[in-house]
């Protein structure tokens, strides 16, 4: 009995202890939780590469002048499939683009909803929230409006399949894609519209707008027709080390180049051999031609246009400060040819891109090219031919200008022998 009594005492005292004991460590935690946490100051640039000038997000200028290096050594693999493994299935990731966005009507859409891989759930999250912006539309877990599997084009509902040659295992299949329900299975992530992707403030790119990453998966960022004064988080060294390749413009920064604009041999040859549509040996009220339709250039390119009208009689056919309309003959032409017989008449045209940043020559040079003008640039050329065009330096335009108002009312002889 005074054994079992002595037993029972033990267990009370223990378990008295263990009571105690942690009531303590409550009491401990709960005075803890009533302390403010020391919380290091957040750094909105914790690197300090991207606030000095030159800088995409300072000086946008001197940026898109010099451009950086990237930071580590790329290498060109991508895949080691071979034709035994099936085809190469290349996933193209793009959802909208500015233009349709306003155009689309999410409830209509959300009425027919096809299934996709479980891993792209935040993703679409996400998407509803910033962009639909619909809170009574509900996307029931799992699925979204088949909008997404068709929106590139309608025959993307279904796999587009080809070949190409690969030097080591001869020639390979792939699969172009955008079927969401079998992401997960994609061999490469194709990201070619990063535009959606863009800040203004730390870390400049939305990362949310990606999809997530997947062991075996390989990214390639595709950026060729745009700009980086627009889409200065392109050039930004975090952004573009999200990808294992790169392709594109301006050459310093991509793995494979892509210009802007390219040019095969041939149409080097057949622009070399176009003649003048106005005799040199003439003068005129009008000496440039232009047609621009952004009038939010990131240059100088807005008070160059309106100098030219001003001081040098310019006719401006695009939507920005539009001074003559298009020739009713040319309204059925495509694009280019419009622009080509548009500017026909005329001895300069101006090819001003909105941005005057190393490698991108869009097609507005050559097209004055192709009309037989001679053409007055803004921008960077970095394949410059004495003699060959205009080039606008600087902030201040007084290089073209001066030649222009020189000319007046001269001949534009003058200038070709001036440029020989």
């Amino acid at each position: 009995m005074f054994i079992m009594v002595g037993i029972n005492k033990r267990i009370v005292t223990y378990l008295a202890i263990t009571v105690i004991a942690v009531l303590l460590s409550l009491q401990l935690y709960a005075s803890h939780l009533g302390k403010k946490a020391t919380v290091l100051p957040y750094q909105r640039t914790p690197d300090p590469s991207i606030v000095t000038p030159p800088s995409p997000f300072t000086d946008r200028e001197s940026f898109c002048a010099k451009l950086p290096t990237p930071k580590r050594p790329r290498t060109l693999f991508v895949s080691d499939k071979t034709p035994k493994d099936g085809p190469l299935k290349i996933f193209f990731w793009k959802q909208i683009d500015w233009g349709n966005l306003n155009k689309i009507n999410w409830r209509e859409e959300s009425e027919k909803m096809c299934p996709f891989s479980p891993e792209l759930q935040a993703f679409f999250d996400y998407f509803k929230m910033k962009l639909v912006k619909d809170e009574a539309l509900v996307w029931t877990p799992g699925f979204a409006p088949c909008y997404f599997w068709g929106f590139y084009h309608d025959y993307m509902m279904g796999d587009y399949t080809g070949t190409c040659n690969n030097p080591t295992h001869g020639e390979v299949q792939y699969t172009f894609t955008m079927n969401y329900t079998e992401f997960s299975s994609a061999d490469i992530i194709l990201v070619n519209y990063p535009f959606l992707l863009s800040k203004w403030e730390f870390p400049y790119f939305d990362i949310q707008y990606l999809p997530p990453r997947i062991a075996h998966q390989k990214w390639v960022l595709h950026f060729y027709d745009e700009s980086i004064g627009y889409y200065p988080h392109v050039a930004y060294p975090p952004f573009m080390q999200q990808f294992d390749l790169t392709i594109g413009s301006p050459p310093a920064l991509m793995d494979i180049p892509h210009p802007t604009y390219p040019i095969t041999e041939a149409k080097a040859l057949e622009l070399a051999n176009v003649q003048p549509g106005f005799p040199l040996n003439q003068a005129t009220e009008h000496y440039i031609a232009f047609m621009i339709s952004n009038c939010e250039a990131k240059n100088n390119r807005d008070e160059l246009t309106e100098e030219f009208i001003q001081k040098a009689g310019a006719h401006s056919y695009g939507g920005c400060r539009h001074t003559k309309d298009i020739p009713k003959e040319f309204e059925k032409l495509d694009w280019s040819q419009l622009k080509t017989k548009t500017l026909a008449p005329y001895p300069f045209g101006l090819a001003a891109e909105n941005s005057n940043c190393v490698g991108y020559v869009t097609e507005k040079f050559y097209d004055v090219l192709a009309s037989g003008a001679i053409p007055v640039f803004m921008g960077l050329h970095q394949n410059r031919r004495p003699g060959t065009f205009l080039q606008v330096e600087g902030s201040r335009q007084e290089g073209p200008l001066q030649v222009l108002q020189e000319l007046l009312p001269r001949t534009p002889a003058r200038f070709v022998l001036h440029c020989e």
